[in-house]
């Protein structure tokens, strides 16, 4: 019997014959019975990636991953069809390895700290029944500031970062990047200018005022100021007590009742200390009180390392005594502070 051939074309996945879209399935009727081919018509798709377009603070050590919808032709993975580049449009040499639909490409040398680079993934990309991607995509992203790491971004890990003309130990605790020292800028971000409290009552609108010894402890700063959000870098936050939980997160990771912080002197200073494994310490700047006084600069008593606003709502400034305990006291958001930094 002449064979008679039938092709039925899947607009759509379909209950009873089983068919996914874009594919195309041809019956061949003949004497001894008959046969079913399927044929993939389907492109593939880019279904996640790790660094998103938009992302910010990726680390500068970083691979880039990209998923795909399906199984893809690894002769068609070449540097060339996906590549990374910088702002000046020059690609990033290195390599590119591939299982189970993962892409990841893999810079030979850390990328540059706060700086802006391109993804692209070309439309030549080719799945294994030779379908290539729809179009060729791109996307941005920016490096985290933080340079100099010691150890990547694993808990420990220290580096460095830039801020208005001063540049700051950083610290990985957890999962945030801290300042390892206070806040020491006079202005916004956008270099304006920030008010400061030199006497008299404190002022009820954002101010700085210096500390006991600006070289050692940086400057302090009021509330009104610490809820500015232009206060410090566009890709940075201010520590909080609540809101996101930095406080928690650094007391689980550097807890005195698990030997974790202690005071030791420094002359007639006491320092926060640390028997942990990040060496977490701090210099306890002490605050200036709404009525113009200064306390607890390193002494006897509590002493407080730095302030955490929690939306307007309290003014909490985190301290530890000479025994090593930790306590978290709220104050007039009037009174000066010293401020720390997380990465957001």
């Amino acid at each position: 019997m002449k064979a008679i051939l039938a092709t039925i074309i899947a607009a759509s996945l379909t209950v009873g014959c089983g068919m996914i879209e874009g594919e195309q399935t041809t019956t061949d009727s003949g004497s001894t019975g008959g046969s079913t081919t399927t044929v993939d018509n389907t492109n593939p798709q880019i279904s996640s990636t790790n660094v998103p377009d938009g992302s910010i603070n990726v680390s500068t050590s970083d691979n880039i991953k990209i998923v795909f919808s399906e199984e893809i032709d690894q002769t068609t993975l070449t540097t060339s069809n996906i590549r990374v580049e910088d702002n000046a449009g020059n690609s990033i040499s290195g390599s590119i390895n591939y299982v189970s639909n993962e892409v990841t490409f893999s810079p030979d040398s850390e990328l540059q700290s706060f700086s802006n680079y391109g993804i692209f993934v070309s439309s030549a990309i080719k799945d294994l029944a030779g379908n290539s991607l729809s179009e060729s995509s791109s996307w941005n992203f920016t490096t985290s500031r933080i340079y100099n790491k010691t150890n990547k971004d694993d808990h420990g890990s220290q580096g460095q970062l830039d801020y208005n003309g001063h540049t700051y130990s950083v610290i990985k605790i957890g999962d945030r990047w801290w300042t390892a020292e206070n806040l020491r800028t006079t202005t916004y971000n956008d270099g304006t200018s920030i008010p400061k409290w030199n006497s008299g009552s404190a002022p009820t609108s954002p101010a700085f005022c210096d500390s006991e010894d600006v070289t050692e402890y940086g400057y302090l700063y009021n509330e009104h100021v610490a809820l500015e959000e232009k206060l410090v870098p566009t890709d940075w936050r201010i520590a909080d007590y609540y809101t996101n939980g930095d406080y928690v997160d650094l007391i689980r990771s550097v807890d005195s009742t698990a030997g974790g912080l202690s005071t030791a002197s420094s002359g007639t200073k006491l320092l926060i200390t640390g028997s942990n494994d990040v060496n977490f310490s701090a210099k306890l700047s002490g605050i200036r009180m709404q009525g113009g006084s200064y306390t607890w600069m390193g002494g006897a008593g509590s002493h407080t390392a730095f302030g955490m606003p929690d939306d307007g709502v309290n003014w909490v400034g985190f301290g530890i005594n000479s025994t090593g305990n930790t306590s978290g006291n709220v104050y007039s958001s009037e009174a000066c502070l010293p401020i720390r930094l997380v990465e957001k």
